[in-house]
């Protein structure tokens, strides 16, 4: 009597193997090949995601979210995303719309916006 080798990847649906993974057949089993962004789960026939922004705060420089497979990282107020994607660079307010400032002279502060008024000084007379 001879056994033969039931492929799974096969003969089962993507829901009962792998998912939207990569499944292999080995005599008497299968795996999974995790797509980049998930990890294994419990064993080798499931696959999870991997949560990035717990190692590192996944390169970002202020704030990591979590997706499915991925994550993306952004700025607090005041500072944009750098070339790099992970960065943040100082946003300066008043490049755009004078800042939202009317009749004010204003100067950008290390991603906050400091407005103050234009003064003029008269000379005092003796």
């Amino acid at each position: 009597r001879r056994c033969i080798d039931i492929n799974e990847c096969t003969t089962l649906s993507s829901d009962e193997t792998c998912g939207p993974h990569v499944c292999r057949n080995y005599a008497g089993s299968f795996y999974c090949l995790c797509m980049l962004g998930y990890t294994y789960g419990q064993n080798i026939q499931t696959c999870i995601d991997l949560n990035e922004c717990l190692t590192n705060n996944g390169k970002c420089e202020h704030i990591c979210t979590n997706n499915d497979g991925s994550y993306e990282c952004s700025c607090n107020p005041g500072y944009e995303i750098g070339n790099d994607g992970k960065s943040c660079d100082d946003l300066n307010e008043c490049l755009t719309n004078n800042g939202e400032c009317e009749h004010m002279d204003h100067m950008n502060v290390h991603a906050t916006l400091d407005m103050r008024l234009e003064m003029t000084a008269s000379p005092v007379k003796m």
